[in-house]
């Protein structure tokens, strides 16, 4: 068994410069492919994994160490189950996986306007979206959970579009200022990452006086209805330091009529607090903490221009999510 597993490990070895590989199996070793790489059987890396070409094939990976995907412009990632304990930086075009992809470490996303597709995923650790720019998860058969936080471009904005067309999408954390979430749904699972709105958010600070969170939306087609939240106190039960201790919303439409307001989702009538609860658990909203003076609104919207106002409760401070969810019709 021992002359086996080092005869593996010399054959790896030999195929990592040559004119094309074929991967399964265990590695010990740290290693590097410059050509393209078909996975024969899953694959086991103790070390850290670097593809520079075209990665091929419907087995599972594990890297215990860093994965890097480092493709040339036009490459593309086909794979099965992927697990990345370390960096996973991807810098390919497209990158397809059957299966689940758990970043349990930092995921760095080096190309704007990548599209990466997979059954389901699950972003535990911090994800880097290095470029300004959109960058496109989709999730052919599942949810996309994002419970690590989310940082942005050193210039720019950048917006994590998230397209479940079987499933929810979830972002625990709050968000950097410069970073929106687009949460989309699309008619089928083959469909492209441009199908209905059902979500968008961001965070920031929340000063006083004219230093307010703004979110703006437009609804087209119709009425809507829409759940609306101004999260602070329950951002401290994600990991968040420095969360507004109380929140309040003014929904403003186009003529700068005020439609609704809400100091505090706790505050509203039980039966209106059921129907948020239900509306949040519905479009993949994490809870809001029960008691908390976090404000929120659920009501439908005809169609036009609109403005959410995130302010603090007696001129208080910190940070809030402004988020905006296509509800379920009532």
């Amino acid at each position: 068994m021992k002359t086996k597993y080092l005869g593996f490990l010399l054959l790896c070895a030999g195929l990592a410069n040559g004119a094309s590989a074929q991967l399964g199996g265990i590695i010990v070793a740290d290693n590097s492919y410059s050509a393209p790489v078909t996975l024969t059987g899953s694959v086991v890396a103790a070390g850290s994994l670097t593809f520079h070409s075209t990665l091929d094939g419907p087995a599972s990976l594990v890297a215990a160490g860093n994965l890097n995907l480092q493709g040339n412009v036009g490459s593309s990632v086909t794979v099965g189950d992927v697990t990345a304990a370390g960096v996973f930086s991807f810098e390919a075009d497209t990158f397809q996986s059957s299966g689940l992809v758990d970043a349990a470490g930092i995921m760095e996303l080096h190309r704007a306007g990548a599209t990466l597709t997979a059954a389901r995923w699950l972003l535990e650790g911090q994800t880097r979206l290095i470029q300004a720019g959109t960058y496109t998860f989709r999730a052919t058969s599942g949810n996309i959970v994002v419970t690590g936080q989310v940082q942005g471009p050193t210039t720019g904005t950048a917006i994590l579009r998230l397209v479940v067309p079987h499933g929810t999408a979830t972002v625990v954390q709050g968000l950097p200022s410069n970073v929106t979430v687009q949460i989309l749904k699309s008619e089928s699972g083959d469909a492209p990452a441009t199908g209905r709105f059902i979500n968008i958010s961001t965070r920031g600070w929340v000063g006083t006086g004219d230093a307010v969170l703004i979110a703006g939306f437009v609804i087209k087609d119709g009425d809507r209805p829409v759940l609306i939240r101004a999260v602070g106190p329950t951002l401290a039960d994600h990991g968040v330091n420095g969360e507004l201790a109380s929140t309040t919303i003014d929904l403003v439409d186009g003529q700068q009529n005020t439609v609704a307001t809400n100091a505090g989702w706790n505050t509203l009538p039980g039966g209106a607090q059921d129907d948020l609860r239900a509306a949040a658990e519905a479009v993949g909203a994490f809870p809001l903490r029960e008691g908390s003076r976090d404000a929120a609104l659920l009501l439908r919207l005809p169609a036009g221009l609109y403005t959410m106002i995130v302010r603090g409760q007696n001129s208080s401070t910190g940070i809030a999510l402004a988020e905006v969810y296509e509800a379920p019709s009532q």
